[in-house]
Order: structure tokens, then sequence, then C-alpha cells
């Protein structure tokens, strides 16, 4: 992923991943990313009870048990440069970017490239090769 320039106040600021909801990954997610960086960019994880302060996420997990109020959750960051994931079986349709979909063992990438256009972030082609686009509905 590719964040637009003005994104981060300085070149160190950290990628901030937020999970709004249930939280899937334990405390596996905040183990693989402790001391990560791209370029000169740490990951931080936090926890949010809504939206109100993801504005200053680059990353916004929405978990599988919020389905009822995904739509509402990604209206309130809708126009943010915010890289928008989630694991319930219409995310994508509804609005979000990214969408987790578990097909038996597999966990499968769905992207909404065209829901990726409206914001200024730019999906790598490695990513995209891994994934299955996905139109948004109408």
């Amino acid at each position: 992923m590719e964040w637009p320039a003005g994104t981060f106040a300085s070149p160190n600021d950290p990628i901030e991943i937020c999970i709004v909801g249930q939280n899937p990954f334990g405390p596996i997610l905040d183990s693989t990313v402790r001391g990560k960086k791209i370029g000169d960019r740490a990951f931080t994880v936090q926890r949010l009870a809504g939206t109100e302060q993801a504005t200053r996420c680059q990353i916004l997990f929405i978990g599988g048990a919020e389905w009822r109020r995904t739509p509402t959750l990604l209206e309130a960051v809708k126009g943010a440069d915010i890289l928008t994931v989630g694991e319930s079986d219409d995310f994508t349709a509804v609005g979000g970017i990214v969408g987790f979909k578990i097909e038996g063992p597999r966990i499968r990438i769905r992207i909404a490239l065209e829901t990726a256009e409206h914001t200024r972030l730019r999906i790598s082609s490695k990513l995209l090769s891994l994934a299955e686009i996905v139109k948004r509905q109408p």
C-alpha cells in the first residue's frame, strides 16, 4: 500500500492499524507487527469502540461481528485515505476496500478496486495479483 503525501505529519510517524469490533487476531497481530517497519515507519495497533478516532488510522479493520454497523462505519470514514478491511461476507459490496472471504481452510482476498480508486491510496500490483477484484453493488 502507498498512502498519499500529507497522510503522515512526519517521515517517521507510525502506520496505525485500528480495529473496530471483535478482534479476531488476538495477540497475533500485535506480535506480528512489533518491531516491523516500512522505511522509517513502525506499526501500531489500536482498538476503537467506533470510528470517532478512525481518521488518524491508515488501516481500519472492521470485525465480522459488526456487520450490521459496517455501512455506517464505512460512511463515517468515506473520503478519508484509509484502507478499510473487513471480514463480513458483503464487506466490499457495502463500500469496504479489502474483504477477507473464508473458503474452507483458505482465506481469499477480495478487493473493490472502484472503491479504492475513490481514495488516493495506491494498491500494489503484487497484492492485486493475489486478490479477486470485485465490483461494488449499485
